[in-house]
Order: C-alpha cells, then structure tokens, then sequence
C-alpha cells in the first residue's frame, strides 16, 4: 500500500511537514534551521541553537506521547527548550500551526525575555469595590 495510510505514505507527509515548519523558522528569526527529519533520533529541525523541535502531523493527537519524544529529543540535544510543533487541521500555514513546551520552560522563556508582570491596579476598569452597588 502507498497511500496516505502507508508507513510510506505517513513519512512523505511528516517529511513534507518538517520541511514546511524548518522553513518558516527559517524566515522568522532562525536563518540556519533546517529539517533533520525522522529516523535520525533527536530533534526534527536543527540550526537553532538550545531548541530542540518535534513536528507532528498525524490525525488523533496523542499530546502526551509527542511531548515526552519532544523532551527526550531536549534532554539528549542537552537543550534548553524542547518545542512540539503540532500542525493545526485544515491549513498548511505554519504560522497557525500550534506549538507547545512544559509551563516550566514557558516560564523559564519568559524570564529569559526579560518578561515580568505589569502590576495590577487597585481596581481594574468595571469592578465594583465594596459598598458600591
């Protein structure tokens, strides 16, 4: 069988895929990311130095599985973030496509930005304080 349901079928599309998020990486502030590809072990882009990148393609997520390919491809590329690019149904704009990291690295990312909380006023636009009706 050499259909989409193929293991054949299934490479073609992850490869196509990878290609696809390698390249807009590339034209979004990773000039040398380029795809790896599967079969390999480790990451499926590289040239983006301290990210390690799962690209997943399939029907059915399995959100759990992919996240801990994408940490062991991190841990054994002695990243300091492992991303899961997810592709989204119904479009091939990478810019739509979904990515996902452990809430640590998230946090750990924002720091690393330079992001910090604005403060919270006193009372937010349109909340009642009390003895107001």
């Amino acid at each position: 069988m050499t259909g989409p349901q193929s293991g054949a079928g299934r490479r073609r599309k992850g490869n196509t895929q990878e290609l696809a998020a390698a390249k807009y990486l590339a034209a979004n502030g990773f000039p040398h990311a380029e795809r790896r590809g599967g079969g390999f072990g480790g990451s499926d882009i590289v040239g983006t130095p301290g990210i390690s990148w799962e690209v997943k393609a399939q029907a059915g997520a399995r959100l759990a599985t992919w996240a801990d390919q994408t940490e062991t491809a991190r841990a054994a590329a002695g990243d300091t973030y492992g991303v899961l690019i997810a592709k989204r149904a119904g479009t091939t704009d990478v810019g739509r496509w979904h990515a996902v990291l452990p809430m640590a690295q998230f946090m750990a990312l924002l720091a690393e930005a330079g992001w910090t909380a604005p403060p919270i006023p006193a009372q937010l636009p349109g909340q009642l304080t009390i003895g107001e009706s």
